[in-house]
């Protein structure tokens, strides 16, 4: 296997470098029948495989790690060593099937090319499938994956949403048929593929737990319940500590070393990148999310009970926070979130509001600026209050009922300003700090496990 590796201080980054038939793979679908013919050919591998019997019984986990594995593989191996046996379905393609055979070491399967995540081909018309449209009619959540991939991918191309998720149901039966795991872990719940995998299970009364990165940066989360707003600890008020010393120092060192999951852009935000910027007036910055692994797209009951009760869109509340901020003259900064610009997310400003529209800059530096941060649900909101800004929240992720951020209860546009007026006034309180550092200690004593990758700072659950 010939590999080459960037290293960034904790953890290794593959470089993309497809060989030449991996880089074929990915363009080599020109008609209907070569797409079709890829998702039949990955049924029949799964049919003709014969696992052995170590395979069977095991916690199935699902996700796409390999392509961005972050500390993950190796926190596997520990779960699998220490927790309960594994079996992963490693959603990937070309160079990182690669990968994953290379750094995986307890038993695993790849999708097949066209059902890995994130891989799609726009703008080929398929024909409908008589089951595949059964199957879209009678299953509510069918529906809900369709929709959330047709709004992602808009220049799909006719049917193919309908016809890639009957083939993701049927490969996802065809696996827990043949491995019958105990279990089964779900890196990520709102992807399509994963929202038909989550149903499935609940279909046949296989346990689930959901798996992402942890809120605290450095850590990793499992959930029974669900994520964000779904999560155990969203929905539950959590325990009182006496002694949060140890937190405190913790989040100090979080903050000094800038600590985040995901590496941040060299670029430091400036206030001089505002347009009209007005030094004596306050900065709203407001964090945008991944609306369509954040279960706003598309917007359900379940979206409006658990997650976003008052907007469909980051930018719908973008709209209204730049109408406030304007009719203030108060300064408005708008940070896309980073996979929204990938996928071609824009926001255009009012050319009278005094703003900006960010994206490749370092969040830290953006937060700094603040007087107040507002999100839907961003886990940027976390990272507002380590640096001890006022948050608040227009929807619900684990801060909620946590009473450390200003939680927006009813919507008007004018109960929205008077809200931030008031944040403008009362800041970040000491009782919020408190209760923050309350609700930091939980989460690392019970719940956010250790990712391993800061350890002279070591926190959250060990698997040593």
């Amino acid at each position: 296997m010939n590999y080459e590796y960037e290293l960034n201080e904790k953890y290794k980054y593959l470089k993309y470098s497809p060989s030449v038939m991996e880089r074929w793979e990915y363009i080599s679908y020109h008609t209907k029948y070569d797409i079709i013919s890829n998702f039949e050919n990955g049924l029949q591998i799964l049919k003709d495989i014969v696992f052995e019997s170590e395979c069977f019984n095991r916690t199935l986990i699902a996700g796409g790690m390999a392509a961005f594995d972050k500390g993950i593989i190796r926190f596997l191996h520990k779960w699998n060593d220490k927790m309960e046996p594994l079996f992963l379905l490693s959603e990937v393609t070309g160079e990182f099937r690669r990968y994953t055979a290379d750094e995986v070491q307890f038993p695993f399967i790849c999708t097949p090319h066209l059902l890995s995540k994130e891989i799609v081909v726009c703008g080929i018309n398929l024909d409908m499938l008589e089951d595949a449209n059964q199957l879209y009619n009678k299953s509510e959540y069918i529906r809900v994956a369709v929709m959330n991939l047709n709004k992602q991918y808009n220049n799909l191309g006719l049917n193919y949403a309908v016809i890639w998720s009957y083939y993701a149901y049927k490969y996802i039966n065809l696996l827990l048929d043949k491995l019958n795991p105990v279990r089964v872990i779900l890196w990520n719940e709102f992807y399509p593929f994963h929202i038909i995998f989550d149903n499935i299970c609940r279909e046949r009364k296989i346990d689930i737990v959901f798996m992402e990165f942890g809120c605290i940066p450095g850590t990793f989360a499992l959930d029974k319940k669900g994520q964000q707003g779904e999560s155990w600890v969203a929905l539950h008020r959590g325990k009182r500590y006496r002694d949060t010393s140890e937190t405190k120092e913790i989040i100090h060192w979080i903050r000094n070393t800038r600590l985040n999951r995901n590496l941040q852009p060299p670029t430091q935000f400036n206030c001089t990148r505002i347009s009209g910027y007005k030094k004596d007036k306050p900065i709203i910055v407001y964090l945008g999310q991944d609306d369509y692994e954040s279960c706003l797209i598309p917007y359900t009951r379940k979206t409006k009970y658990y997650h976003s009760p008052f907007f469909k869109s980051s930018n719908a509340a973008a709209h209204v926070i730049e109408r406030i901020c304007q009719s203030n003259n108060w300064n408005f900064i708008y940070k896309i979130h980073p996979i929204m610009a990938q996928m071609g997310e824009t926001y255009d400003l009012n050319p009278k509001t005094t703003g900006v529209v960010v994206n490749e800059v370092d969040l830290y530096s953006v937060i700094e600026s603040a007087d107040i941060v507002i999100t839907i649900l961003s886990q940027g909101s976390y990272h507002a209050l380590i640096q001890e800004k006022p948050v608040i929240m227009l929807g619900y992720n684990q801060l909620r009922y946590k009473k450390c951020t200003y939680q927006l209860k009813y919507y008007s546009q004018w109960g929205l300003e008077h809200l931030m007026k008031k944040v403008l006034k009362r800041k970040f309180t000491d009782k919020q700090k408190r209760n923050f550092e309350n609700h930091v200690t939980y989460l690392l004593k019970e719940y956010l496990y250790d990712d391993g990758l800061h350890n002279d700072m070591p926190f959250g659950i060990s698997l040593m």
